[in-house]
C-alpha cells in the first residue's frame, strides 16, 4: 500500500527536481484533484473517466500516479508545495533531516526545541506536533540512551528475577555501562 490512503487518491510521495527530491499529494476530494491535474498541466485528467471520481482514481490508482510522478518530476519539492498548496491541494515537502531545520513555517511554530544529550550535548529535537492553548507540549528531556531502562524494564516491568538480571548482564547480553557512562 506504501503511502496510499483508502478514501483520497492521488495519495503519497512523487519525485521531484533534485538529487532523491520528493513532494508528499494527498488530495481529499475532486474539487481538489481538479486543481491538482491543472497544476500539474494536465488539465483534462479530471474530466477522464478513469480519474473523474475518487472512485475511479482508486480503481485506476498505478496508472494516475505513473501520470502524476511523471509531472511533477519537473520542479522542485519547494515549488510543487507552494503551487499546490496556493490551489487548495495538500502538499509538503519530504525533507532529508538537515533541511528540515531550515524550513520558516517549523521554526516560526518553534517546532524544534534544544535539549541537553548526555553524549553529544545540546541537540535539536522535534517538537509536539501539535500545539495545545492548555498544557505543555514542550520536550523537557532528551532520548534515553542505549540501555539507560534495562533494569527498570525488565525487572520492574517485566518481572525478571535478580538470578535472572544478572545472567543476563553475565552473558554479555545486556550492559550496565550506558553511553552516558562511557564518554
Amino acid at each position: 500500500q506504501g503511502n496510499r490512503d483508502p478514501s483520497m487518491s492521488p495519495c503519497g510521495v512523487f519525485p521531484a527536481v533534485g538529487e532523491d527530491a520528493w513532494i508528499a499529494i494527498a488530495v481529499p476530494d475532486d474539487a481538489a484533484f481538479a486543481a491538482l491535474a491543472t497544476e500539474l498541466g494536465l488539465p483534462g485528467l479530471a474530466d477522464d473517466p478513469r480519474f473523474a471520481t475518487v472512485v475511479a482514481r482508486k480503481r485506476n490508482e498505478d496508472a494516475l500516479e505513473g501520470l502524476v510522478a511523471g509531472a511533477t518530476a519537473n520542479a522542485t519539492p519547494a515549488e510543487w508545495m507552494e503551487r499546490l498548496q496556493a490551489v487548495g491541494v495538500p502538499a509538503a515537502v519530504v525533507y532529508h533531516q538537515p533541511d528540515m531545520f531550515a524550513d520558516s513555517q517549523l521554526q516560526a511554530r518553534e517546532f524544534f526545541a534544544e535539549i541537553g544529550h548526555p553524549t553529544i550535548g545540546p541537540y535539536l529535537y522535534p517538537g509536539a506536533m501539535a500545539k495545545f492553548a492548555r498544557g505543555p507540549a514542550d520536550l523537557e528531556t532528551p532520548a534515553p540512551t542505549l540501555g539507560e531502562h534495562n533494569e527498570e524494564i525488565l525487572q520492574g516491568l517485566l518481572g525478571v528475577s535478580d538470578e535472572r538480571y544478572q545472567q543476563l548482564i553475565d552473558d554479555e547480553v545486556i550492559g550496565t555501562v550506558y553511553l552516558e557512562d562511557a564518554r
